[in-house]
């Protein structure tokens, strides 16, 4: 009876499809469903004209921000697993998810996006990283109201045994002595909301602290997004600057954070299943990166997932990424491979309730 009631509003609707209750829906639906409203040519005119406005508005803010950034960084920056990523799913995605990523993952992408969730949504991410890192990423979205949404999320960051060396007669850091151990984590509140027809805007606050071998420090940042979701086209545009703040300190020295400004677009191509997505991400100590990912649907269960990575700075992450998604139930398993070259693979799994 319910699944016949969910067929007619489809169909009342105009071949929207009705997302199931208890989740999210999965880019796709995200990047098709626009408004519910019937779209006329002036409306869908008139919402572009607005969200281009206030897309070009922020970019050029985020812009601002970074160059700031980046005349206050002398090239090294601290808290860079600040970089490292969310979950499994837009990892699997070369990491393009400025304009498509949902959920628990739009803390990390663009808190703009929060605006589009729904219901009360939960993940866990588990990263293994090489060297012995481990690195966790976990968040709750609750909806407070239609178009608005309140998110907590944090990430911890934690390596032991790192061996500790001291400088040698001849000026070179061949001599050890130990070893000492590096954690680093954030707290992090985000919050998302519509403010315009097909425009949605949203900030995160951190909290972010780092002990390395029992030496503290800590800093807050922001950040800051928006996207356009054009109504009935099937495409959405992202723009966001993240990691803005003082810096890092540990009350003697300021570590300026590794701020990134990025734009991204996703496309959901007609009559498919198929999600295309891609970013360009510019930061002031790994130069300019660009992201594209691939997402294919398989009646509503199983999803497929590939990406590509690369950087104009060599010494940067350039790769290829895979991955694999099963939803069951508003229950969620996600997993991504990275290839760091020769560095090795970085594995990661998400799990989610109604987060996908």
């Amino acid at each position: 009876m319910l699944q016949k009631k969910r067929n007619e509003l489809e169909q009342a609707s105009g071949g929207i499809r009705m997302p199931d209750a208890g989740r999210l829906p999965g880019i796709s639906e995200i990047v098709r469903t626009g408004d519910s409203c019937p779209v006329t040519a002036t409306r869908k005119a008139a919402s572009l004209l607005v969200g281009a406005l206030l897309v070009g508005a922020l970019l050029l803010s985020a812009l601002a921000l970074l160059a700031s950034s980046r005349a206050e960084a002398a090239g090294v920056t601290g808290a860079n697993f600040l970089t490292l990523g969310g979950g499994a799913r837009v990892e699997a995605m070369g990491g393009a998810g400025t304009a498509g990523a949902s959920g628990i993952d739009a803390t990390y992408w663009n808190a703009g996006s929060l605006g589009r969730c729904t219901g009360e949504n939960f993940a866990f991410s588990h990263a293994a990283w090489f060297a012995d890192i481990d690195y966790e990423y976990v968040g709750y979205v609750q909806e407070l109201d239609e178009g608005m949404s309140l998110a907590l999320s944090s990430s911890i960051l934690h390596t032991e045994g790192i061996p500790k060396t001291f400088e040698d007669p001849y000026g070179l850091y061949t001599e050890t002595d130990g070893s000492f151990s590096y954690t680093a984590m954030t707290i992090s509140a985000s919050l998302g909301r519509q403010i315009a027809l097909g425009f949605y805007a949203g900030a995160s606050a951190k909290f972010i602290y780092e002990d390395n071998a029992n030496e503290g420090a800590s800093g807050v940042a922001f950040d800051i997004g928006g996207l356009y979701q054009g109504l009935g086209t099937g495409f959405s545009l992202g723009v966001v600057a993240r990691n803005i703040g003082p810096g890092l300190s540990d009350g003697n020295v300021v570590q300026p954070l590794p701020s990134q400004v990025a734009i991204g677009g996703a496309m959901a191509l007609a009559d498919s299943n198929l999600v295309v997505s891609a970013d360009v991400t510019s930061s002031p100590d790994t130069g300019v990166r660009f992201s594209w990912g691939l997402e294919q649907r398989i009646k509503q269960l199983l999803f497929l997932r590939g990406g590509y990575t690369s950087s104009t700075d060599r010494a940067a992450h350039r790769g290829f990424t895979v991955g694999i998604g099963i939803l069951v139930r508003g229950f969620s398993f996600d997993y991504s491979a990275s290839d760091f070259q020769s560095l090795g693979l970085v594995h990661r799994f998400t799990l989610g309730i109604g987060a996908h």
